[in-house]
């Protein structure tokens, strides 16, 4: 079963070996887009109770109500959705330090380096909803295998971060994918990502 990844693989910890100046490659791979994400989910067949997809920013449930920043909203039909994600006016309640994204929800440590320590970011993830407007679970851009996955991820200028050899990402200035694997986060793109539907929610 594809289980909810966000919010557990976000938070899990993955330690970092200490920077090698030897290991970071002269130029990093992007995976900068304009903001516009199409999915066709792989197991649509899980999902026909699915109307609108929102994409959300620090998702949580406390006492039973569902918390967090909507950037953007999209109907889901035809087993897939397009959303578009904005690139002006996120306010600065919804960005953190690149640090703080990096080494707080990712917890990474041992070395990593920023080229623009100042750079700011904040991410989304994608839930499903019914026609009552009820939470019915997530939608992942993920490898079939389930190892890797792609988090969404705005910086507010160009990054890269470095670490040892499992820490090689260069954000660019608005929305980036970045992919996530146990021992490895990079900007660039696996082979085979598919969306895929999680009716799992643990937040």
């Amino acid at each position: 079963m594809f289980k909810k990844i966000y919010t557990l693989m976000i938070l899990s910890a993955i330690l970092f070996g200490g920077c090698k100046k030897d290991n970071v490659p002269s130029k990093l791979a992007s995976d900068a887009f304009n903001g516009r994400v199409t999915a066709t989910i792989e197991n649509e067949d899980e999902c026909t109770f699915v109307s609108s997809v929102v994409a959300v920013y620090d998702a949580h449930i406390s006492s039973g109500t569902l918390y967090g920043a909507s950037f953007a909203e999209a109907n889901y039909r035809n087993g897939g959705f397009t959303i578009n994600l904005p690139t002006s006016g996120i306010y600065d309640e919804n960005m953190m330090d690149v640090a703080d994204f990096f080494e707080g929800e990712l917890r990474i440590s041992g070395g990593a380096k920023y080229s623009e320590p100042d750079a700011r970011v904040t991410y989304v993830e994608f839930l499903a909803f019914d026609s009552s407007d009820y939470l019915r679970g997530s939608f992942q851009y993920i490898t079939p295998d389930q190892k890797t996955f792609a988090i969404f991820i705005f910086a507010d200028m160009d990054v890269t971060v470095t670490g040892g050899t499992n820490l090689s990402v260069s954000l660019k200035e608005g929305w980036n994918r970045l992919y996530y694997s146990t021992g490895e986060i990079t900007t660039k793109a696996p082979k085979d990502l598919v969306w895929v539907f999680s009716d799992e929610i643990d937040m």
